[in-house]
């Protein structure tokens, strides 16, 4: 079992970046998602590098046809392919005047 629910954001951390997942629905061995939309609120830490790290916020996408159904796997995780990490939950920060909304990162340091 587990404690993932219907409108969670999940990210796939990818080496330089990341991508967002909205959680549509559940069972109990499976999760079914969509690429979440990435909006144009972002924000930049750059500590010092002129290659900044960027989030970008994400939000809920209007369409759902690119649904995809994971099982659950050894150790109760969900992965996109049996190469991939697994999916976590979506980190959240504040964006000022839009809020604490969950979001993906690129780092441009690579």
């Amino acid at each position: 079992m587990h404690d993932i629910k219907p409108g969670d954001f999940l990210v796939e951390t990818l080496v330089t970046d990341s991508v967002g997942y909205f959680v549509t629905k559940t069972s109990a061995k499976s999760i079914w998602v969509v690429p979440a939309h990435r909006t144009a609120i972002t924000k930049g830490e750059s500590n010092g590098s002129p290659y900044p790290v960027v989030l970008t916020a994400i939000e809920a996408p209007v369409d759902t046809a690119d649904e995809r159904r994971l099982g659950i796997r050894k150790g109760g995780l969900f992965k996109t392919a049996s190469w991939a990490r697994p999916l976590r939950p979506a980190p959240t920060a504040d964006f000022g005047d839009e809020g604490v909304r969950p979001y993906v990162r690129t780092d441009y340091s690579y």
